[in-house]
């Protein structure tokens, strides 16, 4: 098994990681869990930081508005957001992060 294979295989025994589904060509997706937090901190604070940048690339590509005017600027989805044509044209990853944010929204309320 692949080292990056030991990794993932590990976080998700710990509880960190969790399989979101498979892709349009049958490959595995994965999440991670609140556990990844106290897990992995270090760990936590890098994905956090790739999750902003991702965010803005959706900002940027037209599918969300961010309030900057908040301390913890807020995100909205907008109506490409929820446009499965146009959803369709997302990469996994993005449609999946989409998808992520859809879901916190959800449990919010």
């Amino acid at each position: 098994m692949s080292i990056q294979g030991e990794i993932l295989e590990g976080l998700i025994l710990d509880g960190s990681v969790e399989i979101a589904g498979l892709s349009e060509e049958g490959e595995f997706m994965y999440r991670f869990t609140p556990s990844m937090r106290t897990n992995h901190p270090e760990f936590f604070e890098y994905l956090l930081d790739m999750s902003r940048q991702a965010i803005t690339h959706l900002w940027e590509k037209g599918f969300l508005e961010i309030d900057m005017t908040e301390e913890d600027p807020y995100v909205y989805l907008n109506r490409d957001a929820i446009t499965p044509e146009i959803l369709d044209q997302l990469s996994d990853a993005e449609r999946m992060l989409v998808e992520g944010i859809m879901q916190y929204y959800e449990s919010d309320e």
